[in-house]
């Protein structure tokens, strides 16, 4: 059996309305959902603006994208933002081209 591959969610800071959340490893097709799931659970307390730090993550493919886009629609439906922190320059060009970047705040690294 093949280990699925890693990626990390872990929360770094929480207040009342705003969470920074870790990511670390590569969000694929075999990650993005888990990496979703974790982080709308870390989010589940009435979370209103949501900080991922991207410095860990090392790629980021197309289901990542979709992984984000959900977020932020979750984040949206309730008045919250969305903002990517320390991103790597080829995660921010695919941000870019996919048009995320119109909808969630990207700071590159």
């Amino acid at each position: 059996m093949i280990p699925e591959p890693a990626v990390t969610v872990s929360l770094t800071t929480a207040t009342e309305d705003r969470v920074v959340i870790g990511v670390g490893g590569e969000i694929d097709h075999a990650t993005a959902h888990r990496m979703h799931d974790d982080v709308l659970a870390l989010t589940s307390g009435g979370t209103i603006h949501l900080q991922l730090d991207f410095s860990g993550v090392g790629f980021c493919d197309s289901s990542g994208m979709s992984a984000l886009l959900g977020i932020w629609r979750h984040l949206h439906a309730h008045g919250g933002t969305l903002a990517i922190s320390a991103v790597p320059a080829k995660i921010a060009k695919a941000l870019r081209i996919g048009g995320l970047d119109q909808i969630i705040t990207v700071h590159l690294a």
